[in-house]
């Protein structure tokens, strides 16, 4: 069943990026669904003494660039985050990989600062609109700058 799972998500994103692409080369892509956001916001309150640095069911990260999309009382909604130090060359070089994959570029001192955001409540669905504001351009036609992470 896990497996049935696992092949649908990767069929979604296959979908997802797409559709994505034909957008974009349409010149049709949104900014931000505000509906969405707005019935996104509310599934994800935090009650009364709840921590929401706790909620571990997914995490956004955005660059500065994607956040810069959403409106002022969004992106006061994400924190900056700090790159972890790597142990070992191995991981440090594959920390450099994915830091220059989520900002779409080649020189890793070009990256800039990485912000996140914790849901109680995200679905593939949320992701995927997550997703639609990824940055483009002609290097990296797929997105970058977005990361949904799944705990």
């Amino acid at each position: 069943m896990k497996q049935v799972s696992s092949i649908y998500k990767i069929e979604a994103q296959v979908i997802h990026k797409s559709n994505k692409l034909s957008k974009w080369i349409k010149g049709e892509l949104k900014i931000v669904d505000e509906a969405w956001l707005k019935d996104l916001n509310t599934r994800n309150l935090a009650l009364e003494g709840e921590d929401s640095s706790k909620w571990d069911c997914a995490t956004v990260s955005v660059s500065s660039s994607v956040l810069n999309k959403l409106s002022k009382e969004e992106q006061t909604k994400f924190e900056i985050t700090k790159f972890k130090r790597a142990t070992n060359e191995i991981e440090h070089w594959a920390r450099v990989e994915e830091i220059c994959d989520f900002f779409g570029i080649e020189d890793p001192d070009l990256a800039g600062d990485i912000y996140i955001r914790r849901f109680k409540d995200l679905t593939f669905e949320d992701a995927f609109k997550w997703k639609d504001l990824e940055d483009i351009n002609d290097d990296v036609p797929e997105g970058f700058g977005v990361k949904v992470d799944w705990h």
